[in-house]
């Protein structure tokens, strides 16, 4: 009885979608659709040729009159977001209403696609789906059995009224398609939805893939306009978005869709979903697509190919984990050039109507004007994130010829006995905390004092102004609360240390900030080269702004990322956190990954690394920084060949931070011995007791 019922709903559904009154003719070769939908899954594509079925018009016929005499009742459309209202009867009434006609044909039908549906996998094939898809449709598949359910009215396009499962199902789907002569295919596809509540919360989201393929495994990327979608004849705004491998549309803005039957039309325009051959051009299209996590109750399309010669072949079937069925789809010509699709029993999870049609040459117009277009499309992404990186490694050897013909500009810091010490040995010691403790004598901000065998710090002076804010915390670490005189002994150790991780930050932190400015043309020419090739990318996708930002966050985050672990530390901390920096790495490579392809994102993170790793090369030694280090040795003889002058010369103090930091006072202890502004040798004795 259930059967029954059930094969009478999708079929009245699926006679009042087609509306089929001419003759049939199905062409379709079982064994060779079989070894194409293989191939499909593998990605190659095999031979299809036609083969002239029964007429089964006197079948449609049978279906028409079946569809007339179903008990119906009236059903009023409301609002998005309204209860809709529906007339829900016991299942019985329907199945009484069967009776009056003969029902041996119909539970035949039905009774084969619940074989069809249940029927184990044979050998030779692979099993496609994993065991939560498994068990989906093993639940669909008895729910849809299940004796004594309500029922719903549907209204079907066209005005036709039947009985529908009240379970959340796809009534109808429904797509009239265009081939066109240029190539292009356009999609008005009508999908009827009973929904409760349960998985269509948030309204219905259309999945396309991404790529086409043809027989030989060679992809392209299908190029998709949406036009507009409608619910229950309103439009609505919806977004076209690429995620991996597929398209999406799906609502702009989210909304919840309360119980109720709805119809969605979409419309889009679909390039390069054909493939050209030497003697034929092939259209393949599923119809229904592997997307829909619903039972589709009936499924259908018709296809309009250009010119007026009739298709030289075509053929359809429902693919059930990668085996074709043909006794459960009928394809049909409508006139030479209109061809029908039907499947005459449910499409469940993982089943999908997929149809196969060779289409003359002659019908369509060169393509020679797309190829440049569509090649951009194809490998815009890794064009621009290439170029991106040629330019940035191209500005690097372009730097080197304005460094090394010293046509760049110099770049000047200020050369404190400190700074001076770290450009020349690359660190921070005691001579370089002796050669600060000597600027802040330079500055008449202490004064150092030696008693016999004792050394002492004086504050002479509260006048800090012009000193860092690590130079002021050194010397409120030195001299605590209202303490004016700092002894230089282990018992002030933990002072001094203090002092001395303040100034060695200090020094530092001028020092990277000059490598920042003498690199900062080249960082920011670098930095536009990444943000030109990521704006090119996003300007091919579907949504520009988006892309743009998702790849602008993502690349934010690799770079984050990669500076964390190329930073040098010496605290067991590193090998916590830059483990993880590197699996924040990877996790943002799969994110780039569903933005652009393989290559774009190899490019990409190269262009990354290379800022980081030209950066550093112009750091060293040898590179922009150079023109400074080269003024550090001819200082260094200066102070050494002239030392008595120096040592002579009132502003012998100015010079004192510098002849520490450079390793010159024995050069100066001749003319200075007696000296009382002298503090080269005090602060050489302070360093040796340090």
């Amino acid at each position: 009885m259930k059967k029954l019922f059930l094969a009478v709903y999708f079929i009245v559904a699926s006679f009042a979608a087609t509306n089929v009154h001419a003759g049939l003719n199905s062409f379709a070769d079982p064994e060779q659709a079989q070894a194409y939908t293989k191939i499909q899954s593998e990605n190659k594509k095999q031979a299809l040729k036609s083969v002239k079925k029964p007429d089964y018009k006197d079948i449609f016929e049978v279906f028409e009159k079946r569809g007339d005499k179903v008990l119906i009742s009236d059903f009023s459309e409301d609002e998005l977001n309204a209860n809709m209202a529906h007339s829900v009867v016991q299942s019985i009434e329907a199945v009484n209403a069967a009776k009056e006609n003969n029902k041996s044909f119909l539970e035949k039908v039905y009774e084969n696609a619940i074989k069809r549906a249940t029927a184990p996998n044979p050998d030779y094939t692979q099993n496609i789906l994993d065991n939560k898809q498994v068990q989906q449709v093993e639940e669909q598949q008895k729910a849809w059995e299940t004796p004594n359910y309500a029922t719903v009215n549907v209204t079907l396009p066209g005005g036709t009224k039947i009985l529908a499962p009240a379970i959340e199902h796809i009534a109808l789907l429904l797509a009239d398609i265009d081939v066109l002569a240029n190539s292009t295919v356009k999609v008005s596809e009508t999908v009827v939805v009973v929904a409760n509540g349960e998985k269509l919360k948030n309204g219905l989201s259309k999945a396309l893939p991404r790529f086409s393929t043809a027989r030989d495994g060679t992809q392209n990327k299908i190029d998709v306009n949406l036009s507009s979608v409608k619910i229950n004849g309103q439009e609505f705004a919806y977004k076209t978005e690429e995620i991996g491998s597929t398209i999406i549309f799906s609502p702009k803005q989210q909304y919840e869709l309360q119980p109720g039957v709805y119809t969605y039309e979409f419309e889009y325009i679909i390039n390069r979903q054909l493939w050209t051959y030497p003697d034929f051009n092939e259209f393949y299209w599923n119809v229904t697509g592997d997307f829909w996590n619903l039972i589709i109750a009936r499924a259908g399309a018709t296809v309009r190919i250009p010119g007026t010669e009739e298709a030289l072949s075509k053929t359809s079937f429902i693919v059930n984990q990668g085996v074709a069925h043909f006794n459960d789809v009928r394809t049909f010509n409508l006139n030479p050039t209109l061809i029908g699709v039907a499947s005459i029993s449910p499409v469940f999870v993982g089943e999908s109507l997929q149809l196969l049609i060779s289409i003359p040459k002659e019908s369509f117009l060169p393509l020679n004007d797309k190829k440049t277009y569509w090649f951009i499309n194809d490998y815009g992404d890794i064009i621009l994130s290439l170029l991106g990186l040629i330019a940035i490694v191209g500005g690097y050897f372009i730097s080197w010829i304005f460094i090394s013909e010293n046509k760049g500009k110099k770049n000047t810091i200020t050369k404190t006995g400190p700074v001076m010490r770290y450009l020349w040995k690359n660190i921070f010691d005691n001579i370089s905390f002796g050669s600060a403790l000597l600027e802040f004598y330079k500055k008449n901000i202490i004064d150092i004092k030696q008693e016999e065998d004792k050394f002492y710090l004086i504050k002479i002076s509260d006048n800090v102004t012009g000193l860092s804010r690590l130079e002021k915390n050194a010397l409120k670490n030195l001299f605590i609360g209202s303490e004016s005189t700092i002894e230089i002994n282990q018992k002030n150790f933990l002072k001094l240390k203090r002092a001395f991780v303040n100034l060695k930050l200090d020094t530092e932190s001028k020092v990277n900030r000059f490598l920042l400015k003498i690199n900062s043309g080249y960082v920011a020419f670098s930095i536009s080269m990444l943000l030109l090739a990521e704006l090119g990318i996003s300007l091919l996708s579907y949504n520009p702004f988006e892309d743009f930002c998702a790849l602008l966050i993502i690349n934010s985050v690799l770079a984050l990322c990669i500076a964390t672990i190329l930073h040098k530390t010496k605290s067991f901390l590193q090998y916590l956190y830059k483990p993880f920096a590197l699996l924040i790495i990877a996790i943002s490579l799969i994110f780039l990954g569903t933005i652009v392809s393989t290559p774009s994102v190899i490019f990409i993170t190269l262009i990354i690394c290379a800022i980081f790793v030209f950066t550093h090369l112009f750091s060293t030694k040898n590179g922009l920084i150079k023109n400074t280090l080269r003024e550090i040795n001819p200082t260094i003889d200066n102070l050494k060949r002239n030392a008595s002058t120096i040592a002579g010369n009132r502003s012998f103090v100015l010079y004192q931070p510098q002849i520490f930091a450079l390793e010159c006072s024995e050069f100066y202890e001749e003319w200075t011995r007696n000296k009382e502004n002298n503090k080269l040798e005090i602060m050489q004795k302070i360093i040796t007791k340090l």
